[in-house]
This record gives C-alpha cells, sequence and structure tokens, in this order.
C-alpha cells in the first residue's frame, strides 16, 4: 500500500513537471541566461537613446561660450564622429543579438548555454565601446577644462611619479641579475620583464618633458599635456604592481616541493534498514530503521552495491557469510508482524598518503582524505609524483599531472649532469645532495629515450607510466602496499569506487503490504 502510494505521488510529480516544461516552452537554456538576454535587449535600446542625447548636449555645447577653449581640440580629434562610432558599435550589437543570440535561445538547447553566455558577453562588451563613443565628447571636455585648472599640480604629481617609477625599476635591478645567473631557465624571461620596466620608465620620462614644454608654451597644447601625464600615472600604477609579482616570482624561484603518492586506501561501508509494519492493521503503520553502518572489505561493498537496486533483500538466498559479517540484529529498531531489509546507502571514502619533499627535506605524511575524483584521477598513480615544483620554477610552472620519480628534475644542471654508460646509453645521474631523488627512484636510472618522451609528449598534459609500464599502480611494485594488499590493483569491477554516498535500492517506505 505504501509502496503504491508513493508510487503514484511520483507519477503526479513527473506529470506536473512535464505540463511545467511544455508551458515554458520546453527551453532548456537556463532561466538567468535568458534573463540576461532580456535585460541586453533593453540595454541595446537604451544606448541607441543615449546616444541621440549625448549628440544633443553636444550640439547644445557647441553653441555655447565655453565651446572656444575646447572647438580646437574637438575638430582635430573629431569629437562629432565619435557618435556615428558609437551608433555603429550599437548596429554591431543589435546584429549579434538578432543573428547569433536570438537563434539560440530559440532553439533552447542545453547544450548552447555555454556559447549563449558567449554571445551575451561580445555584445556587452560591443555596448561598452559604444558607451566609450558616446561619452568621449563629454569627458574630454572636461578633462582638458582640468588641465587647464590644474596643469601645474598635474605635472608636480607626474614629476614625483616618474622619480618612483625609476626607483623601482633601478632597486629591482639587482635581484633580478642575481636571478638571471642562479636560475638560468629564466633568464629570457626576466629578460623581458626588465625590458618592459625600462620601456615604461623611459617613456613616463620623455612624458614628463612633453608636459613640461607645453607648461612653458606661450600657448599649451593641453591635450599633450594631460595625456602625457596620464600616460606616466598609468605607468607608475604597472610598475608599482609588477614590481610586487616580479619580487613574488623570485621569491618562489629557490623554493622546491614534490607530492609523490606512496600509498592510499579505501573504506568501504554498507548501510542496512528496514522497514516493519503490521499486515492485520486497519491504517498503515510503516515503521522505518537505519542500522548504523559497518565497514567492509571489496568483496562485500561489491556484493551488496550488485543488490541495491532490488525491492527487498532476501535473506533465505543472499549470500549469508558476506550478510552474517554485517553482524545485524534483525531485533534492534522497531520490530512488528511484516518486516523487509534492504541496502541503504553505500558510504565510500578514499584516502591518499604523500611523501612530501621540501627544499630537500623529505618526510611521509598521515593518510589524507581526498574526494573521489582525485582518487580515481590517480587511482593508477602509485609511486608517481602527482605534483613538484623544482627549483628555478615558478608557481605558475607547477607539474600537475603525474609523472615518474625524479622525471622533472632532469636536464636542469643544479640537479645532476647526463653521463654515458658502457653501451653508449645516455643517462642522469643526480648530485649527492639530491639523493632523496635517487631514493624514490629505488635505484633505476632515467635514460634519455625514455625522459625525452616525457618531455616532448606528456610534461604537464598527460601522466607517463613509461615506455614498459615500469611505473605506477600497475607496474607490479606495490603488491605490498595497504592499496595492493586491500586487492584494490586486481579489481576490475570499477563500480565499486563509482558508488559514492548516494541512497541505492529500495530503502525504507519502498516496501508495503
Amino acid at each position: 500500500m505504501l509502496k503504491q502510494r508513493l508510487l503514484q505521488k511520483v507519477i503526479a510529480l513527473s506529470l506536473l513537471v512535464v505540463f511545467s516544461l511544455l508551458a515554458a516552452g520546453c527551453s532548456n537554456i537556463p532561466k538567468e541566461i535568458q534573463k540576461d538576454a532580456d535585460q541586453l535587449s533593453k540595454r541595446i535600446e537604451a544606448a541607441k537613446k543615449k546616444i541621440g542625447d549625448k549628440q544633443s548636449q553636444f550640439e547644445e555645447f557647441k553653441n555655447s561660450e565655453s565651446y572656444g577653449f575646447h572647438k580646437p581640440y574637438s575638430e582635430r580629434e573629431n569629437w562629432a564622429g565619435k557618435f556615428d562610432e558609437a551608433r555603429a558599435k550599437t548596429d554591431t550589437a543589435q546584429s549579434l543579438f538578432d543573428n547569433e543570440l536570438k537563434p539560440i535561445l530559440d532553439r533552447g538547447k542545453a547544450e548552447e548555454a555555454e556559447n549563449a553566455k558567449a554571445q551575451i558577453n561580445r555584445i556587452n562588451a560591443t555596448l561598452d565601446e559604444a558607451d566609450y563613443f558616446a561619452d568621449y565628447p563629454g569627458n574630454r571636455a572636461e578633462f582638458l577644462k582640468k588641465v587647464k585648472d590644474e596643469g601645474k599640480q598635474m605635472i608636480q604629481t607626474a614629476s614625483n611619479d616618474v622619480a618612483s617609477s625609476q626607483k623601482f625599476r633601478d632597486e629591482l635591478t639587482a635581484p633580478v641579475e642575481k636571478a638571471k645567473v642562479d636560475f638560468p631557465g629564466k633568464k629570457d624571461d626576466l629578460t623581458m620583464r626588465q625590458a618592459e620596466f625600462n620601456r615604461r620608465v623611459d617613456e613616463s620620462a620623455t612624458a614628463l618633458t612633453s608636459a613640461k614644454a607645453q607648461e612653458a608654451a606661450a600657448s599649451p597644447d593641453y591635450a599633450v599635456w594631460g595625456d602625457s601625464c596620464v600616460t606616466i600615472t598609468t605607468n607608475n600604477e604597472w610598475i608599482k604592481g609588477e614590481d610586487q609579482n616580479v619580487r613574488n616570482k623570485l621569491n618562489e624561484l629557490p623554493r622546491s616541493y614534490s607530492w609523490t603518492l606512496v600509498d592510499q586506501r579505501e573504506d568501504f561501508f554498507v548501510t542496512i534498514q528496514k522497514t516493519v509494519w503490521d499486515d492485520w492493521a486497519e491504517i498503515d503503520n510503516d515503521k522505518d530503521y537505519t542500522y548504523e553502518s559497518r565497514q567492509v572489505d571489496r568483496d562485500t561493498y561489491a556484493y551488496f552495491e550488485s543488490l541495491s537496486d532490488e525491492d527487498a533483500l532476501d535473506l533465505g538466498k543472499i549470500d549469508q557469510d558476506k550478510w552474517n559479517s554485517l553482524n545485524i540484529d534483525q531485533r534492534e529498531g522497531p520490530n512488528d508482524s511484516t518486516e523487509k531489509f534492504y541496502v541503504g546507502d553505500l558510504p565510500y571514502t578514499c584516502y591518499h598518503k604523500y611523501l612530501v619533499e621540501e627544499n630537500g627535506q623529505v618526510h611521509e605524511e598521515d593518510w589524507k582524505e581526498v574526494d573521489e575524483a582525485t582518487f580515481a584521477a590517480n587511482e593508477a598513480d602509485l609511486g608517481m609524483v602527482i605534483m613538484t615544483k623544482p627549483v628555478g620554477l615558478y608557481e605558475e610552472d607547477v607539474i600537475k599531472v603525474a609523472s615518474p620519480p625524479g622525471f622533472a628534475y632532469v636536464d636542469n644542471p643544479r640537479y645532476g649532469q647526463w653521463n654515458t654508460d658502457g653501451s653508449g646509453n645516455s643517462f642522469w645521474v643526480f648530485y649527492g645532495q639530491y639523493a632523496f631523488i635517487s631514493n624514490m627512484l629505488g635505484g633505476n636510472s632515467i635514460y634519455r629515450n625514455d625522459w625525452d618522451t616525457w618531455n616532448r609528449d606528456y610534461r604537464g598534459r598527460q601522466p607517463y607510466y613509461g615506455k614498459d609500464e615500469g611505473y605506477g599502480t600497475y607496474s607490479g611494485n606495490y603488491a605490498g602496499t595497504t592499496y595492493g594488499r586491500s586487492g584494490g590493483i586486481e579489481a576490475e569491477d570499477p563500480s565499486v569506487r563509482e558508488a559514492g554516498s548516494s541512497a541505492r535500492g529500495g530503502g525504507p517506505g519502498g516496501g508495503g503490504k
């Protein structure tokens, strides 16, 4: 009876959802995207009106007494033409809306949602440009008036900014030059960064000379005067920010760390639930009960996972050893004339154990819980380095794709050098202070051909397990780990990893009379 009532509710709810979709036109485009599109249509119309209003204001301004000062600049910079440029941008936005965005919305396909977002962003950017052009004459007039009134103070500020920029550049030179020697792999990058510092400092010095020349002129060009000061301010702000950025990167270069996955484990749990009721009762009196989750081994978990979709467990037919291993006391909880048992939740917890190297110091960490996606992504990576940053790299260069131990340190003269064995094969030899890397390799050597393959085809892009699959979980080297002893390496059914912690089976209430 209870099961029938639940089924009726599900059917009713499903029909309601279907009717709602039909009423909504069956569009699968998210509502927020549709809302953004509606706002965009309004913004296009508002932009068109704004351009007309701004142009009318400009025409009134041209007839005012104050326009005389601005007229030479207005004609030279074609302020009147800015409104035509603004209209061209709104026309482009309208065309994008009609020909690119609207067809997507009309089709209403969920898979086109990202494309719709991209078109909305594109149209908004175009309208931002339209706003810029529409506002340009008014903003430019105000700016030139400010330069005329406050030009001397602007030059004083600009002079201070030039001095500040030069100071930042000069104080950064020595540490950058040292880093170029200490970390030759970043020499080109640091040289490029220095060049941009120098370019901006020189540009600001030239702009200051230009601004001062206008200050001294009998008939100053206030546009050149003001624009020169703006250039100086902009460059100084960039230099201050980039100075901190470069110093952060210089601090990153001497640091090294790596995380090697040395073991992994999976804790499996089975939750049993039951529903009891009195067959002879005149009213429904179902009672539900959930037993405390039992931790089980891989095989037992997989077995009960396979039963999770069944309506109820047939206690007479299921594997008695596996059932008994759960130690379920059927008298626990409510009891009545009829009872049924179900597989409830199947919680699943994953753990990693890492060997961590930090600036040459190595320690093994305790078990760390990781999410299922991380565990699945690295399940084949036992003994592999799953994150590494050698000396001489920035944090942005960190390799977060599994690689064999030591590979990321090879071909870096700080760590060792290439040597040749008796057969003429080139292999890498680590210096003594980096013996921890050799220990991670278990005494094996890294040969040039193998490393070249990783560096060329895999580095930072996909895991590399060696040309003969000699690295990783399935290399045959990790049977003695917690994961190996648990049967994880031999497990063939991925469902034990995909089961997750969602509710399974009929569950309490899934039974009935």
